[in-house]
């Protein structure tokens, strides 16, 4: 006999694959329609996003020599132009094309979609573990896939939607390990830190204060162990991507993107303490935003958890 427990995984399953499915179709169809429009032929087309840069990195990668973003502050964008250039040499064989760089600008048009999608899929596990009921878990989680910044995201290729997924799995793994004791191992949480500071450099501070809530709250561990743990992790992935971003350049002769200058990383240092609050808040507050407000709740449950 089925638990009640297991009916209600299949109740869920049946609401939230379909939901992102229909998600994924919806706004990679919009994608494919705007992209045949002109419009991710612009740059800083809408909040400093560039679609027509973030195309050449999905498509060209480690061949475009500086056609693509190619920076410090998205190292492993160029990653997932590994994929697309394979996915789009199977189908120019099978459709007996010779596009091939308009085949892959449609495949890559599938990544922000995609990972919007996965995106909802674990904010809705994480919704499960705040014990709301199922209606009220499925009101916001629709409310979730509407909200503003979820819809532009989705659609754009940017790599917001890819940091969005990678900070749900990030809160979905902390409640995992809180609600049903299934914890991951320090190499699982390494390869998060690394991966989640691959896309968006500045993801380390989200992923530096989630770990250290999971070791003070999850792992039980004293103030002390936890933050030198937490920074230990967040430092030695800080390190890996750095390291390389620039060897990856050297060993394969690429040009710097302009993210990846001097000028460009001098431009948000600073030794003003007001300059450095201000640069503080608009992380938490402006990339934060970039990926959903909804996620932001997200992040705020957490310490609202930790503190009763």
């Amino acid at each position: 006999m089925k638990t009640l427990y297991s009916m209600k995984i299949n109740k869920d399953q049946n609401f939230i694959l379909p939901c992102s499915l229909i998600f994924f179709i919806a706004f990679y169809s919009l994608s494919v329609y705007w992209f045949h429009c002109g419009y991710f032929s612009e740059f800083d087309l809408l909040f400093d996003a560039d679609p027509n840069i973030i195309l050449e990195s999905f498509t060209r990668g480690y061949v475009g020599h500086g056609w693509g973003r190619q920076a410090l502050s998205h190292p492993f964008l160029e990653v997932f132009s590994l994929p697309v250039i394979l996915i789009a040499k199977v189908f120019s064989t099978l459709l007996n094309t010779q596009d091939t760089l308009s085949l892959k600008k449609i495949i890559a048009l599938a990544i922000s979609p995609l990972f919007s999608s996965l995106t909802i899929y674990y904010f809705y596990k994480t919704l499960n573990f705040l014990k709301l009921k199922r209606t009220d878990a499925i009101i916001f989680c629709l409310f979730f896939c509407v909200s503003t910044t979820n819809i532009i995201f989705a659609s754009i290729p940017e790599t917001y939607a890819i940091s969005g997924f990678l900070i749900s799995y990030l809160i979905f793994s902390f409640y995992n390990a809180k609600v049903n004791n299934v914890f991951l191992s320090n190499r699982q949480w390494f390869i998060i830190a690394t991966v989640i500071t691959g896309i968006t450099i500045t993801n380390i501070c989200i992923f530096f204060l989630v770990y250290t809530l999971h070791l003070l709250r999850n792992c039980k561990l004293n103030w002390r162990v936890a933050f030198k743990k937490a920074v230990i992790i967040s430092i030695s992935a800080l390190i890996l991507i750095i390291l390389y971003y620039f060897l990856s350049h050297l060993i394969l002769n690429l040009h710097l993107g302009h993210d990846g200058r001097t000028g460009y990383i001098k431009k948000y240092t600073t030794v003003s303490f007001q300059w450095f609050i201000r640069s503080l808040l608009n992380l938490l507050s402006g990339d934060l935003g970039y990926q959903s407000a909804s996620l932001q709740l997200s992040v705020l449950s957490i310490f609202i958890l930790f503190f009763i």
